[in-house]
């Protein structure tokens, strides 16, 4: 249930509703937008003249950013621990929207939430995918998808791994706003990126994926897991090969039996 509404304008001074808000949360979430937001200004080089509700909710809803036009609200559950990364996550989304408001040009899906995911989790770097992932990430193509999966995590994990391994070689955020210009000139994303890889951003994935399965495959404790794995599996095959035989005697001394008989 929504219990509280906060206003935050780049026109207007802070509007705060104080229904339901207590004063300790209503100046953490006041300074965490605050914070984040002008780091994105610096970020994107544009002030976002963009109205933004910040809707506190207690269910199982981690955050979410809807709206348009200038006009967005962020859901946000102050009850995960995380929530200042739920309002880097969310902000990162309205400044993409307010780029693509400004410049005309779409963002796919996948730089969209990558971005957010990224701008997010600022301290996180190449982490191994799990075994989930891992099979998610031959499964579906998050590259060429319009829409969000079911397999949501799973989907956020891998772009998220993606852009990590984007950033690596491009330096994402260190040349954000000439990366932009280059978005910019191109008029698509994938354009600009392919122009700034050399190759596909397409191709680029594919070696992505090679390589994330080859560092899982590789990792000390899957290699443990596989070796498990192929040991009980020549246990078992030894223990049929062995019944077989054994059969395969006990077969023949009855034929045996039944030959001297006659």
């Amino acid at each position: 249930m929504i219990s509280s509404l906060l206003i935050f304008s780049k026109i207007f001074p802070v509007i705060l509703d104080m229904d339901g808000i207590e004063g300790n949360l209503r100046y953490a979430l006041k300074s965490m937008v605050k914070e984040e937001d002008e780091k994105l200004e610096a970020l994107w080089g544009f002030k976002a003249n963009a109205i933004l509700k910040l809707r506190i909710v207690h269910f199982e809803h981690r955050g979410e950013c809807i709206g348009e036009a200038g006009n967005y609200t962020i859901l946000v559950n102050p009850e995960f621990i995380d929530y200042r990364s739920t309002i880097r996550h969310e902000l990162m989304h309205l400044y993409n929207f307010e780029w693509e408001r400004r410049t005309g040009i779409r963002t796919p899906l996948w730089i969209i939430e990558g971005l957010a995911m990224m701008w997010e989790n600022q301290m996180a770097r190449n982490d191994l995918p799990s075994l989930e992932t891992m099979f998610a990430m031959w499964r579906m193509d998050p590259i060429r998808m319009n829409e969000y999966p079911e397999e949501l995590g799973e989907y956020y994990r891998i772009v998220h791994l993606f852009m990590i391994h984007l950033d690596e070689k491009i330096n994402i955020f260190g040349r954000f706003k000439w990366l932009l210009r280059k978005v910019e000139e191109c008029g698509d994303w994938e354009t600009a990126l392919s122009m700034i890889l050399s190759e596909s951003i397409e191709d680029f994935y594919v070696k992505f994926r090679l390589k994330q399965t080859l560092l899982f495959l590789l990792n000390p404790n899957i290699l443990l897991y596989i070796m498990t794995f192929v040991f009980i599996l020549a246990f078992f095959a030894k223990i049929i090969k062995l019944r077989r035989r054994k059969r395969k005697v006990i077969e023949t001394e009855e034929e045996s039996e039944d030959h001297h008989v006659i």
